[in-house]
């Protein structure tokens, strides 16, 4: 019965309905897994604004689930999620950038951006990965203090690579 009501509520529009339906059919709760459901609710709830639902929608072209691979799509739904302040979409955004996945080009500088905007909001792995733009100058200049301050940061937030590399920068540049 909650499956029929969670679909009627979907088909008639509801962003949340749709969105619960996308995750029931992601994991297979009160239903089947079927991840060519879940794509389909996703984006309905998506296309509605739903932030969560882009994060979502943006997962399932990057991992192929649901539908084929599209790295371009995937960054273009991280960018709408981000827009909403989801933090993980912004350090998935700057790993694109990054690495050029989904763009024509690797752009160093809009990753480091991307990853400010989440480290300043305590994103574990946005702070390492601020510091280690600013230790290597990829898309900042080079700050050896501000790779430092960043590295430490992610330290306390907890990441695991952080005390080593903390370790390494002091043994190479100090």
């Amino acid at each position: 019965m909650a499956m029929e009501n969670f679909i009627r509520r979907a088909k008639l529009g509801d962003v949340d309905a749709q969105f619960e339906l996308g995750v029931k059919y992601f994991f297979g709760t009160d239903t089947r897994q079927d991840y060519s459901q879940a794509f389909i609710w996703f984006q309905k709830a998506a296309q509605q604004g739903h932030g969560t639902a882009q994060y979502n929608l943006a997962q399932c072209y990057e991992k192929e689930l649901g539908v084929s691979q599209d790295y371009s799509l995937a960054l273009y739904w991280y960018q709408n999620s981000a827009a909403q302040g989801d933090v993980d979409a912004m350090t998935n955004i700057a790993l694109y950038y990054y690495l050029g996945r989904g763009t024509s080009y690797r752009d160093y500088g809009a990753a480091a951006r991307w990853w400010k905007k989440a480290a300043d909001l305590g994103d574990e792995k946005a702070c390492f990965n601020l510091g280690i733009c600013y230790r290597d100058g990829a898309g900042v200049c080079q700050d050896l203090d501000e790779a430092e301050k960043w590295l430490l940061k992610a330290k306390e937030l907890g990441h695991p690579d952080a005390s080593q590399t903390l370790e390494q920068m002091k043994r190479l540049f100090r």
